[in-house]
């Protein structure tokens, strides 16, 4: 049955006289007085609103940003607000401990740092966190319960730990973990033992259900707090919706052009009865609600409100939002509900309600759904170890982030020294279990945590399936004396068991098992005649065997020792026994030595024996072996390799300058062990030559040879001969002795015209044993005092040259010089004398010119071509004139070179006149024809 305000108000315990809290009392004590007093209504009013009326009192939950419109608190009798209700009970709102045990504070109870003191830390170095109490897991031992920030300001969210040893510390967001950067910064102040998460710039989707997780090697601690976020402006969205209705108003209403008014007195009217109005309220507000995606399938608000059948104004933050398939809206008489259908986490955030100017609002939480991890690739049914190594056991999950536990049996297992669990990135999940041993042998689970997935293996442990990889080898022994047998295994650590005819064998004072790396011997001292039989060595997967044969003892008084001898020299061995009539058997290897040219078997009794090898050569090397009954002695013999002849490590060929000495090194190398002198000579033409042509100084490991003044007709190839008592080693060397080249040949000019020429040759005779690198061309004009000039260089590979820049009509010579990296050669000469014009000359003059006709103003003229063309079409004519009495002749017209003849203009009347022609090739203008006889410029008629 629902109540109406004034049975809940009637309902609820007196007013408590202690005066209400103040503003900076923490959040938890506030808490712990409500609880003392009980649910309780409580209803206050205040004057009539208005639109420029304030804003209602808010407390501020400790955290960062302004005041939260959530928990509010009566205001002081000094300020006025609308009527509201509040109501407190014990169940806290979404994050809150819930029914879980409240956090005690610390027994120092270390005060919260300010917003003021966090801002000044954030951006200084963070110290670090201490240990607290004796060793244990750890525990968060204060947080507040939930956090207000404001949009685009900084938000803290700070918690204070204890542990021993200090511990770690992770935040989330939902199930996403924050990470430090960008936004988000973890400061830790030793101090106060105190973590503050930082988030720069809030933003709306801050807003949330957050956690914290803190863990050390005994355990780990979580809380959960929920961080709210307002408008960036600080007020919520009553005072938002009033302020932009009212500025509507204003900009809507515009005064009148009233004029020209005149004061006038008003009339006085009787007052009016004052009736107060009824003020309409929320009996039963808005409630917080919780949610989980995908667990509930609605979520519901529901307000009663003192007026029926009115229509609400759903706002989700600051948005209206609408009926439709996500939200429905259901009035029945005072019961305002709102419906929305599958909440998600993205619905998190605050909803409001407005009936006739009056709000209510609350938070909706909804938290992300529980993940759902599955194996992909199961363990399989068995799995194999072997003792004293890792044995690693593999599956592969679909997320890296699924929480997986490891049990064997029904214990389970966690990271330790035995123990290693790994899971990288795709998901594959290890447990390695180190140093196996039988132990370990059981099966073994892998589950992923609050779910029922889960996979398994039996695990065998057994001996690593060594293998011998050296066997046995039967063994001669004398009794009294020692025997060592010995075999090799693929893996150090395998054990391994010596047996006798079947029977193990223990260690003793006498028989010693001995273990080095791979290597596994059986030493036995004072071999007794019991001791003949089978010895075999077995592994967990092998064995090898071996006869051992003990004699009596028969002392060999001198056996065969080690020996080294030089290639092609004596080799003598010698043993001796104490039984005087024993006749040996030599061996090499596993072959039997007779007696032939090369190897002779001596007695020399007295239980003497000798075998000599007259020439040793180098596959004699090896192990030789005297065997009598059943005693043998071995040695190994090492041959050195005798000398060889000298090789001759020198490449050719050589080269140096004329003139000069030429030093050079041949570097050789004798084969073997050396033992007699190198001697070295240099042959020419198949003589050697003299001392008084070549220095030659024998070294250790290289012939310095030098060549005296040498010229460059000394060219040529020259043999090296370096011998010793072996032999003699010889090589052939081309010896370059290097000179300027000689001149270049057939020196030529052609193409000469009156301001260029070209040239070419051919390359030099002789190089000088050197590629030529270029040619110097030089000229010299006979015309002038000086020298010779050089007018430019072509490469060594061109053998043409372009000269430009002649004189016309100048006569020069010319020369061309070859050039290597000795020097300059002497120059060719090219022997004519060059001058320098064009192949054609200037026409000659043109006869037989008359005056055909004439008048006051022009003249006709004709002519005769010139004899002489100078080797040149004729390319146009030149009409001169000038005045009977000046010397000065000027040039009337210019016509084409297949006119002979034309007409003038232009002649002044009376003047008395003289005309020439001349004739044009393309070496210009010829010389100028006879003057006509003089005429007066006048009409004939």
């Amino acid at each position: 049955k629902k109540k109406t305000a004034k049975e809940l108000k009637d309902s609820a315990p007196e007013k408590s006289e202690t005066p209400p809290p103040q503003l900076e009392t923490l959040p938890v004590k506030l808490k712990k007085k409500e609880k003392e007093l009980g649910p309780k209504i409580e209803v206050s009013s205040d004057a009539e609103s208005s639109p420029t009326g304030s804003r209602r009192g808010s407390f501020q939950v400790g955290g960062s940003g302004p005041p939260s419109r959530r928990g509010s608190l009566i205001p002081p009798e000094d300020q006025q607000r609308r009527p509201s209700l509040i109501i407190s009970d014990e169940k806290g709102r979404p994050g809150e401990m819930g029914d879980k045990p409240q956090r005690r504070r610390p027994s120092s109870d270390v005060r919260r740092p300010s917003v003021a003191e966090i801002e000044e830390k954030i951006d200084k170095p963070s110290t670090p966190l201490r240990p607290v109490g004796q060793p244990g897991p750890p525990s968060i031992v204060d947080i507040q319960e939930n956090y207000s920030a404001v949009e685009d300001a900084n938000t803290y969210i700070t918690i204070q730990v204890e542990g021993n040893p200090v511990p770690t510390f992770r935040f989330f967001k939902g199930i996403t973990e924050i990470m430090d950067g960008g936004r988000y910064r973890f400061v830790t102040d030793g101090e106060t033992n105190t973590v503050t998460l930082c988030i720069r710039k809030t933003k709306p989707n801050d807003e949330g259900s957050y956690k914290i997780v803190v863990a050390n090697e005994h355990g780990e601690d979580s809380a959960e707090t929920v961080l709210f976020v307002s408008d960036a402006s600080g007020m919520d969205f009553r005072s938002m919706l009033k302020k932009r209705k009212y500025a509507k108003w204003k900009q809507e209403q515009d005064d009148p052009d009233w004029g020209k008014l005149k004061e006038v007195e008003q009339e006085k009217k009787p007052q009016l009865k004052k009736v107060e109005r009824k003020t309409e309220s929320f009996s039963q507000p808005l409630i917080d609600q919780y949610a989980k995606e995908g667990r509930e399938k609605r979520v519901v608000f529901e307000g009663i409100f003192s007026k029926p059948g009115l229509k609400p104004k759903w706002l989700f933050k600051k948005d209206e939002i609408f009926a439709g398939s996500k939200y429905k809206f259901i009035n029945e008489n005072e019961s305002y509900k709102l419906v929305i259908s599958q909440p998600k986490p993205e619905d998190t955030g605050k909803y409001t309600i407005e009936l006739s100017g009056v709000s209510s609002t609350a938070y909706l939480q909804v938290d992300e759904a529980d993940p759902v991890y599955n194996f992909v690739t199961p363990l399989p049914k068995t799995s194999t170890g072997h003792f004293r190594r890792d044995i690693i056991l593999e599956c592969k999950v679909n997320s890296s982030k699924a929480p997986i536990l490891w049990y064997k049996g029904s214990e389970r297992i966690t990271e330790s020294d035995k123990h290693s669990i790994n899971v990288d990135a795709v998901g594959i999940v290890q447990l390695i279990i180190h140093d196996g041993c039988e132990a370990d042998a059981g099966e073994y689970f892998c589950k992923i945590e609050n779910q029922e997935a889960e996979t398994k293996t039996k695990v065998k442990v057994s001996e690593i399936p060594a293998k011998f990889i050296k066997q046995l080898k039967s063994g001669l022994g004398t009794e009294k004396e020692s025997m060592v047998l010995e075999c090799e295994v693929d893996e150090e650590d395998a054990p391994v068991v010596w047996k006798k005819d079947g029977e193990v064998l223990k260690p003793d004072k006498r028989i010693q098992m001995i273990v080095e790396g791979r290597k596994r011997k059986l030493v036995i001292n004072e071999l007794k005649m019991s001791d003949n039989g089978s010895i075999s060595c077995h592994s967990s997967a092998d064995e090898t065997s071996a006869e051992l044969v003990v004699e009596y003892p028969n002392k060999i008084n001198k056996k065969l020792k080690d020996t080294t001898v030089i290639q092609r020299e004596k080799l003598i061995l010698d043993v001796e026994f104490a039984d005087q009539t024993i006749v040996p058997q030599w061996y090499f290897g596993e072959k039997e030595i007779k007696d032939s040219e090369n190897h002779e078997i001596k007695n020399l009794g007295g239980g003497k024996h000798q075998l000599i090898v007259n020439k040793v050569e180098m596959a004699d090397e090896g192990e030789y072996r005297c065997k009598a009954r059943k005693m043998k002695t071995t040695c190994k013999v090492t041959v050195t390799k005798a000398e060889d002849a000298p090789t001759i490590l020198l490449d050719g060929p050589l080269e140096g300058p004329t003139g000069k000495a030429l030093a050079f090194d041949v570097p050789f190398t004798v084969n073997g062990l050396k033992r007699s002198n190198v001697e070295a000579k240099l042959v020419k033409d198949g003589k050697a030559l003299s001392a008084k042509d070549v220095e030659i100084v024998v070294r250790e490991d290289k012939v310095e040879m030098k060549l005296k003044n040498v010229k460059h007709d000394q060219s040529g190839t020259y043999q090296i001969k370096l011998s010793n008592a072996q032999g003699e080693g010889t090589k052939n060397i081309f010896i370059n002795i290097q000179d300027i080249p000689s001149p270049p040949l057939d020196v030529s000019v052609f193409d000469i015209y009156q301001d260029h020429c070209s040239l070419k040759w051919k390359q030099p005779k002789d190089d000088g044993g050197t590629p030529i690198t270029k040619y110097i061309i030089e000229r010299q004009d006979l015309s002038a005092k000086g020298g010779w000039v050089n007018v430019g260089d072509v490469p060594g590979s061109e053998k043409t040259f372009n000269c430009t820049g002649l004189t016309a009509k100048k006569e020069y010579k010319f020369r061309v010089i070859a050039v290597n990296k000795l020097g300059n050669s002497e120059p060719a000469l090219f022997p004519k004398t060059v001058l320098a014009k064009d192949p054609w000359d200037e026409p000659g003059k043109p006869g037989s010119v008359e005056v055909t006709d004439w008048d006051k103003d022009h003249v006709d003229l004709k002519w005769v071509k010139p004899e002489n063309d100078g080797g040149a079409p004729i390319t146009g004519y030149i009409i001169e004139f000038k005045d009977k009495f000046s010397k000065e002749w000027k040039k009337g017209k210019e016509l084409p070179g297949d006119l002979t003849q034309a007409t003038l203009d232009g002649l002044q009347e009376g003047v008395q006149y003289e005309f020439r022609i001349r004739a044009i090739n393309k070496a210009g203008p010829g010389e100028p024809s006879n003057p006509t006889k003089p005429i007066i410029a006048k009409a004939r008629f």
